[in-house]
């Protein structure tokens, strides 16, 4: 959520001059409050509306691109230049490849579509299971167009910029993350600039708001409500939006925290692989063997935390260095980051099975 809201005020403060820490203030005070004013409902009709605006701002800044010079020259810059392919086609489990992609997406939706809070509240918006389902099918769906809309704008930059690399300072390509803002600045029309500034608004608010109600629904239901049963709904509506207002201000603390870091992207799924590893697999445990018991879930729990401490701390690299934090020489972790969140998974589902079994006999 912070990095959402760091990576918003990074692209802003770049188009606008703006300093970037006044920038992840505001537009992060901004969407507690329209997170506070509009709850669940608010957020899933503002998420529709930015979506719209973030899809055609990758529309139009594709078209843009395709205007401004040679279209059929640009695509076969970036076709022979191989940023139309999806990567190697052979397995390797140390190297980026079609196949380790293609499995971590897999894990990456069957977690997020079937056990991220911020989707799962929207299906119990729904009015039946059937318009729940539909809604999970019609979002993954949607996904695949819309990350090739992105991977495409990115081989058009790509291109682009090859075609005059005086274009490009130095300095902004040094920073993949600023080149489309630098983009935005320099090649769009003024009228046009405000709608792209609507998308990156949209991209980062729309995260942001979604983790808020869930961060303040998980403490409601999960914490006060277990804690005192039968509290009163009006001490009920002041604790979900204190968990909305605390959740907001840490996400603002911690984005500020991060201003310099060199590669946002790069940090922002190294630190996903280490707070989401085995919840897919805890909720895989529950549902494909119902007769698992809690000591098997805490156990393969435990399991999946120490490995993905060790593989965590000796594999993926810290901001602005180029070494993990913890360097224990062959007995670092081998493979690619993006497996550790995998094995995570794994482990706590067949740990976890194993212990039930061991402790209670669970089939």
């Amino acid at each position: 959520m912070s990095l959402t809201v760091y990576f918003l005020g990074l692209a802003l403060a770049f188009v606008t001059g703006w300093d970037v820490w006044w920038v992840i203030l505001v537009v992060g005070l901004l969407t507690v409050a329209y997170t506070l004013a509009g709850g669940i409902r608010g957020v899933v009709w503002t998420d529709f509306l930015q979506g719209i605006l973030l899809v055609g701002g990758g529309l139009l800044c594709s078209a843009l691109i395709l205007g401004r010079g040679d279209a059929g020259q640009i695509l076969t810059t970036a076709w022979e230049g191989g940023k139309f392919t999806l990567g190697s086609w052979e397995p390797s489990l140390i190297e980026d490849n079609f196949w380790l992609l293609f499995v971590g997406g897999i894990f990456h939706f069957l977690q997020s579509f079937g056990t991220d809070q911020n989707m799962v509240q929207r299906y119990l918006l729904a009015r039946s299971d059937r318009e729940a389902r539909r809604s999970a099918i019609t979002g993954i769906l949607s996904c695949i167009p819309i990350w090739l809309l992105f991977m495409f704008l990115g081989g058009l930059l790509w291109a682009f910029y090859q075609a005059d690399p005086s274009a490009l300072p130095p300095e902004v390509g040094q920073v993949k993350d600023n080149i489309i803002p630098h983009f935005i600045m320099t090649e769009l029309p003024p009228g046009l600039l405000g709608l792209l500034l609507a998308g990156l608004l949209a991209a980062a608010m729309s995260s942001m708001d979604s983790d808020l109600n869930s961060v303040a629904a998980v403490v409601l239901q999960n914490f006060y409500r277990r804690m005192k049963p039968g509290a009163a709904q009006r001490s009920q509506l002041i604790v979900g939006r204190a968990g909305v207002v605390v959740g907001g201000l840490m996400s603002i603390f911690l984005a500020q925290q991060w201003i310099g870091i060199e590669s946002l992207v790069k940090y922002s799924l190294g630190l996903a692989l280490v707070v989401s590893g085995g919840k897919l697999g805890l909720f895989a445990l529950g549902w494909l063997f119902p007769k698992a018991t809690s000591k098997g879930a805490y156990t393969g729990l435990a399991a999946c935390v120490m490995f993905t401490l060790w593989a965590a701390l000796t594999r993926v690299e810290m901001p602005n260095s180029q070494s993990p934090l913890l360097d224990l020489g062959p007995y670092n972790f081998p493979w690619m980051p993006m497996t550790i969140g995998m094995i995570g998974h794994v482990l706590v589902l067949g740990v976890g099975y194993a212990a039930s079994r061991w402790t209670d006999g669970a089939g």
